[in-house]
Parts: C-alpha cells; sequence; structure tokens
C-alpha cells in the first residue's frame, strides 16, 4: 500500500516514513457575551424592517423566535467585554500578533469608523496589526481563525504567537438588515489562536 493510499484510509505511516510536520492552531481562552434582554423578535420587525412573510421565516425556519437584544448597547458594547475579559492579562496582551473583527453583515457602523482599528484602540493592543473580515456570514469567526494561521504560519517566527479574535454584531440598519441572513446576531467571543 502507498504511502497516499494509507493517508485516505487514516492508516498510520510505514516505519521509517516521515510524515509531514504542520503548525497547529489551537483556543487557548474563549469568552463571550450577550446582552441581558431577552426580546421577541416580532417587537424588532418594524425596526428591522421585515415583512410577515420575513418575520415567520426568522421564526419558523431559522428558530429565532426571540433574541437577546440592548437598545442601549452600540457594536463596541457587544464586543468588547469578552475581548476585555481575555486581553486583561498584560502578559497575553504583549504577545497578540493581531487584532481581528470578524462580522456577519457588511455595514456594521458608519464609513468614518473603522471597526478593527477601534477594537484595538479601545484594548489597548498597540503592538497588534487590526483588521477586519467579513462576507462569510456566519462563517466568519472560523474564517477569520483560518486567516490569522496562515498568517501566523507565514511568519513562522518560531514563537509562539497570539491572536485576539472578536466576532459579533449588533441589530442593523433595516437596508442592511435585509441583506443580512441574521440580521440579530448578538453575540461576541474573542479567542487568542498560538501556532
Amino acid at each position: 500500500m502507498t504511502a497516499t493510499e494509507r493517508s485516505r484510509t487514516g492508516l498510520p505511516h510505514e516505519p521509517g516514513e516521515s510524515a509531514m510536520k504542520a503548525s497547529v492552531t489551537t483556543l487557548e481562552a474563549v469568552e463571550s457575551f450577550a446582552p441581558e434582554r431577552i426580546v421577541p423578535i416580532g417587537q424588532l420587525a418594524d425596526r428591522l424592517g421585515l415583512r410577515r412573510t420575513e418575520l415567520r421565516l426568522f421564526e419558523r425556519v431559522h428558530g429565532l423566535k426571540e433574541i437577546r437584544f440592548d437598545p442601549d448597547l452600540d457594536l463596541f458594547d457587544v464586543v468588547l467585554p469578552a475581548a476585555r475579559r481575555i486581553t486583561a492579562n498584560p502578559l497575553v496582551r504583549a504577545r497578540l500578533t493581531y487584532a481581528v473583527y470578524a462580522h456577519t453583515t457588511q455595514a456594521v457602523a458608519p464609513a468614518h469608523i473603522d471597526p478593527a482599528q477601534e477594537i484595538k484602540g479601545r484594548l489597548g493592543l498597540s503592538g497588534a496589526e487590526a483588521f477586519a473580515l467579513s462576507r462569510q456570514n456566519c462563517a466568519s469567526g472560523i474564517a477569520a481563525g483560518d486567516t490569522v494561521a496562515e498568517l501566523l504560519r507565514a511568519e513562522a517566527s518560531g514563537e509562539p504567537a497570539l491572536v485576539c479574535r472578536a466576532t459579533g454584531t449588533a441589530v442593523v440598519p433595516p437596508a442592511a438588515a435585509r441583506r443580512s441572513a441574521t440580521p440579530t446576531r448578538i453575540l461576541a467571543g474573542t479567542s487568542p489562536s498560538r501556532v
């Protein structure tokens, strides 16, 4: 049996064969935040510009009968609490290489505000590079993890590096909400990844 055939079947390598080495990205910490208030999505239908058929779609198909929502919280109030818990340790903060903001909808802030830079600044991550990743819908957080893992592998400094990955979206304006598959997703999670 060839090495290729063995790898397809999951069998280990023959003695003396070299296995391909790859660095592994792991999550060292995960935090989350969701507003305390629980609101039936029907109460937000007018605010989100949802028609009755769209509301039924969210309730029956997506299972979004109620969501955690606080109209007094802005985007940064939703994203930063989890990120602050992770970056509270100065030793962790000093090792952060990237601050990545992954969001599900395109329009999350006014055009003159760069959310990734704002998050980086509010967390005091002056030594980290900041960027945002979007247009991946609910998989944005996973895509961000893959992206930074590849960036860290390319750097290959030999030293373990950390990445602060923040995800979250506040309820967005009606025009953007209608374009989004899940306009009411209000979760934030941040996870340093080590290579």
